[in-house]
Parts: structure tokens; sequence; C-alpha cells
């Protein structure tokens, strides 16, 4: 990261990356495959350290500055994470939609411990999460603009940016300073 970006964003791990493109300026299909292992902040090492395997494809128009068709898919213990969307920078409007299949809650808690160090490592969750968010920069704006021109001064929950649900599956988390599990076996957060 220091060699890319010329300061330390503070991660350490193994990371192995294979990067294609052909293509023009004005439309390059870029092809990219991202290994990691043992990812981790720089301050402290957590009990599980995080791994991934990421798979990406996009067309970057330089000239436009905008990235389109970006699909991006991972495994992620027995379930699966995509990411598709677009990216436009001179004109900001980001649409992004991160998909969940099955992932473990036990990958989560994982990655959360690898952000932070104050999770108790004898935490231990089970279950799953599946479903979708979307990151829309442009229908948030729209819902803003909308609201103005009909001239709503009623107070309204303002739409943001982030929208989609997730349901998790047989929540299960012991351990860690709980004196009985904590059990769902079904709900969505939305």
């Amino acid at each position: 990261a220091r060699l890319v970006t010329g300061s330390d964003p503070g991660w350490r791990g193994d990371l192995m990356g294979q990067f294609h493109m052909e293509g023009t300026a004005d439309a390059a299909h870029i092809t990219t495959r991202l290994r990691a292992t043992g990812v981790h902040r720089a301050e402290f090492a957590p009990q599980t350290l995080l791994d991934f395997d990421a798979n990406c494809n996009a067309v970057y128009h330089f000239t436009e500055r905008t990235l389109e068709n970006l699909a991006c898919d991972s495994p992620l213990g027995p379930g699966r994470i995509r990411l598709t969307g677009s990216i436009a920078e001179l004109e900001p409007q980001t649409r992004l939609q991160a998909d969940l299949s099955s992932v473990p809650v036990a990958a989560i808690l994982d990655a959360l411990r690898t952000l932070r160090n104050n999770i108790d490592a004898g935490l231990q969750a089970a279950g799953t999460v599946s479903g979708s968010i979307v990151y829309n920069t442009s229908a948030a704006q729209a819902a803003v603009q909308g609201k103005a021109a009909r001239g709503h001064a009623a107070r309204t929950a303002a739409q943001g940016p982030l929208t989609g649900s997730l349901t998790v599956d047989g929540l299960e988390l012991s351990g860690g300073g709980l004196s009985q599990p904590l059990r769902a076996p079904k709900f969505t957060l939305q």
C-alpha cells in the first residue's frame, strides 16, 4: 500500500493480485483477482485473521472517469458476497449493490474483530445472513430534490443513499460474558 498510495493505511497481511486490462482509454475492460490471507490491523492481531479471494470485472472510461458494469464475487465460508454497480467521478453518481447469500454470522464477527480489538475473543456466533444492500447516491439526491420541489415542510424521514434488507437465520451468540446464549430463529433488518 505504501508503494501504491505513498502512505501506510495500517493493514498487514499477504496480498496477491492479478490485473488484466485490454481496450482503449475510452473503454478499458479490467479483470482482477485479489487474494489476501492473514489480514489484520497493524495495532493488534485478532484471534482469527481475515482471508478473502475476490474476482472482479469492470469497464473503465478514462476520459469520463467512470467505472461501469462492476461485478465482484467472493466466497465467504459456505456463503458468497457479490458486489455490482457503477461509479461516476465527474458527476458524482454511485450505485453499488451488495448481495449476500448464506454468509456465516461468524465470518462477520471475525471481520469486526479484524477492525476492532475490543470485541471479546470468547464471543461465538452461529447463523447465516442473506439479502441485498444498495448504495445509490442519485436516488437519494432525487428524493431530496423531489421533496424540495413539492415544498414539503412536514417532518418526513429523509431517504438516504442506503436501502435494502438482510435476513438473519439461526442467529446464536454465546460465550464472552453472556450467561446464556442469545438466540433468534429468524429476523430481517431493513
